[in-house]
Formats: C-alpha cells, sequence, structure tokens
C-alpha cells in the first residue's frame, strides 16, 4: 500500500490556542453555536486564533477574556495538538491548562453556552469535540503530563493518529 503524502505548501497553516480553566473540581467548556463552521454544537475549551504579533500565552489570554469575561492569570501550556485534512487547512492547537482568574463570568458567549463540567466525567460527555478524547482527560487529571499529537482527516474521519505516548510506548518494548 502507498501511502499518501501531502504536501503542505498548499495549506493554509492555523496556530490555535485551546484553554481549559480547572476549578473545585469542575472544568469549564464552551458548547459551540451550531452556526459556527468549526465543531458546531460540540463540547470544547475555549480558545481561538492568533493575531498577527501575538504570542502564544498573550493569545490564549485574549481569547478566554473575550469568550468568558474572565481573566486567566497562570496559563500554563500543557500539549499540542496538528491536524491535518486533505482541504486547504491544516492546524496546531496549543493546549493550556489555569486554575486562577479574576472576573465574573460572563451570562452571554457569541460562540456558544458556557457551562461547568466534572473532571472526572469530561470523557462522557454527550458532543464532546472528538479531538479532545486523545487529550482531554490526561491534562486535566494529571498536572505533569504534556500532550503532543498528530492526526490526518478526510471530510472528518480520522485517517491516521499518533502521539508521544504511544512513541513512547513502543520504545518502552
Amino acid at each position: 500500500m502507498t501511502e499518501k503524502i501531502f504536501d503542505l505548501s498548499t495549506k493554509k497553516v492555523s496556530p490555535l490556542t485551546l484553554i481549559y480553566l480547572k476549578k473545585d473540581g469542575k472544568v469549564l467548556l464552551l458548547k459551540r453555536s451550531p452556526k459556527k463552521e468549526m465543531v458546531a454544537g460540540k463540547w470544547l475549551g475555549l480558545g481561538g486564533k492568533l493575531e498577527p504579533g501575538e504570542d502564544l500565552v498573550e493569545s490564549a489570554k485574549r481569547e478566554f477574556l473575550e469568550e468568558t469575561g474572565l481573566k486567566i492569570l497562570n496559563p500554563i501550556l500543557r500539549g499540542t495538538f496538528t491536524w491535518i485534512n486533505e482541504s486547504e487547512h491544516a492546524g496546531t492547537l496549543y493546549i493550556f491548562t489555569a486554575t486562577k482568574y479574576e472576573g465574573d463570568l460572563s451570562s452571554e458567549c457569541d460562540e456558544g453556552e458556557l457551562c461547568w463540567h466534572d473532571v472526572h466525567s469530561v470523557e462522557e460527555l454527550e458532543h464532546l469535540a472528538g479531538h479532545q478524547k486523545f487529550f482531554l482527560s490526561k491534562i486535566l487529571k494529571d498536572d505533569n503530563y504534556f500532550y503532543a499529537g498528530i492526526a490526518v482527516y478526510n471530510n472528518g474521519e480520522l485517517l491516521h493518529y499518533t502521539d508521544s505516548q504511544k512513541y513512547f510506548d513502543e520504545r518502552r518494548k
């Protein structure tokens, strides 16, 4: 079988931040509006695109404030998730967690619905965005875990996936 090689020079590569605020055994998630193009109607962390000249931490803080009204004080980079699809897009999510914040949670969010969910049952959440199942439980439960994964999709269907855990598991054999 011949593997398909992707020509990344044809891709629009998007760097994005994804932030999870943890508090009292819960995590704040966003259920994306059904009107949104990406992950519509799915629960996921908060975040978005980096602006020109903006660094990752600045972007994470800005996006979180815009979507929640909360200023996160201690964002910690916990991993990366890179995806490639057969359309014109590819991207990397820079995944953060935070536990300290200031402000009051907004009652309105242009991106969708905000809600706190139990950390220990978040993987069972109906309509959880699929890519988070690779890393979410681990980064929420283990403060020392750092995730790095890559996925290849075609029309939303996962074709190939690997991550750092698989790499280390194979090296231990």
